[in-house]
């Protein structure tokens, strides 16, 4: 009773925030109806699709009955954790050819990186749709659709009315890839009315590190069931050594120096053309590909790249790199993973920007050298393992930016044994998400 009474604000504030998003998809079909049909830009905006209206109750989620207590139901707030669950999937699927793999995300971005990655054998098995709003009846009925033998949580993404759901079908939660920071813990003991009984809930944490260990113990999480395992980002699939030099034969960029800026937001565009223009005065033959994080941007991007003094290529018409070509602009998501094997040199973005800082692996998997600013706090387990390995270098200002990148690029050896650190750092994560299964596993057994 006590907890339903904590819940009880909780539910009434989820209601008027579900309100809001149900006008918000309401409008999205609206202007799909009308709007849309006229505006092409419009289209390219939207971060809403049909399905959005899973969150709601009011469309289908497509999961068929053969799935029912045969599935693991996954988790993943959006396209980053989609990226690092890939890998448990397949381990999953290959260790247990009797299950089947339900996927929610809170994102249009997480639902298309998902339907991106997966193959088409491991389609067959693995669904997808959207999380519903955190209400109880939400959860209780998708909980009665799937009948999961376990729920995982990507990092961080703790909603109580589905922990609570889950413990009253004795469904067992395992916190995966677990990240607590400072501030969340804060969070949480700010609102322990509403937070104690739901951490107390969950079944095991499979920690990054020591400090995330610490900090569930310090919410209440007996020691007992939280176990280190370590950053499952790393344990990602290396590209075949050959795929590189494949790809660079495709862009037509086999004798151009490739300098890729990938994930990139507002204000680091600006930097990284101010950066290339002074490096392509040093080296002639240096092309940047340019690739904004999120879609609505490519226009803006493309916009601000007409009134530089350099040439253009989009990759979404197709246009040729030829020698004359200054900049590729990808805008075409779920493309940016096999052009960093094209590249020479790598800056992954959300570090100059005050984002936190993107994913710097899918770089690193090819042994590419990687510099990032110095907003990094999103990934900074990742980073920081990266730059003791030698695989990473973080720039504080634009010139030294500059520097670093000029280094690189004279010198071939020193980036690919800059890149070659990273991917060392990568592969002596092997086998992580083995140990992670069979973890889960023995849960689901015991």
């Amino acid at each position: 009773m006590k907890q339903l009474m904590a819940l009880f604000p909780y539910n009434v504030l989820l209601i008027i925030v579900g309100a809001v998003e149900l006008a918000k998809w309401l409008l999205y079909l609206l202007h799909k109806s009308t709007i849309q049909v006229f505006n092409h830009r419009a289209r390219a905006n939207v971060k809403m699709d049909l399905d959005w209206g899973q969150k709601f109750g009011l469309m289908p989620r497509r999961l068929p009955k053969k799935i029912r207590h045969k599935s693991v139901l996954f988790h993943c707030a959006s396209m980053g954790e989609v990226t690092a669950t890939i890998g448990l999937i397949r381990e999953i699927l290959k260790q247990h050819p009797e299950h089947y793999v339900v996927v929610t995300t809170n994102t249009l971005t997480g639902k298309h990186q998902l339907q991106r990655r997966l193959s088409d054998e491991m389609g067959k098995r693995v669904f997808h749709t959207y999380l519903p709003i955190d209400l109880p009846w939400m959860m209780s009925a998708l909980l009665r659709q799937v009948k999961p033998v376990v729920t995982l949580i990507m990092e961080v993404e703790l909603w109580p009315n589905l922990i609570r759901k889950c413990r009253a079908k004795k469904i067992p939660v395992v916190v995966v890839n677990a990240r607590m920071t400072d501030k969340t813990k804060r969070g949480y003991q700010r609102f322990s009315w509403l937070s104690g009984q739901m951490i107390k809930s969950l079944s095991k944490v499979l920690a990054r590190n020591q400090d995330d260990f610490d900090r569930y113990v310090e919410l209440g999480l007996p020691e007992s069931r939280i176990e280190i395992v370590g950053n499952l980002k790393f344990d990602i699939e290396v590209p075949a050594s050959e795929l590189s030099q494949i790809t660079r034969k495709e862009y037509n960029v086999e004798n151009r120096l490739v300098f890729i800026a990938g994930s990139t937001h507002l204000d680091e565009e600006e930097v990284v053309i101010s950066t290339y223009v002074k490096l392509k005065k040093s080296f002639p033959e240096l092309l940047l590909v340019i690739a904004p994080r999120h879609p609505e941007r490519f226009q803006q991007v493309l916009e601000y790249l007409l009134v530089q003094d350099v040439k253009i290529a989009q990759l979404s018409l197709d246009e040729s790199v030829t020698d004359k070509i200054d900049v590729l602009l990808v805008d075409k998501m779920g493309e940016l993973n096999r052009l960093y094997g094209a590249a020479d040199v790598a800056f992954v973005g959300g570090s100059i920007a005050e984002k936190g800082g993107h994913n710097p692996l899918e770089a690193s998997a090819y042994a590419k050298p990687v510099v990032m600013g110095p907003h990094v706090y999103n990934n900074s387990e990742v980073c920081s393992e990266l730059v003791e390995a030698g695989g990473l270098v973080i720039a504080n200002s634009e010139p030294e930016f500059t520097q670093i990148m000029t280094g690189w690029l004279s010198n071939k050896e020193a980036r690919e044994a800059v890149g070659k650190a990273g991917l060392n750092a990568i592969l002596s994560h092997a086998e992580m998400t083995a140990t992670i299964t069979t973890v889960v596993y023995n849960i689901i057994n015991d």
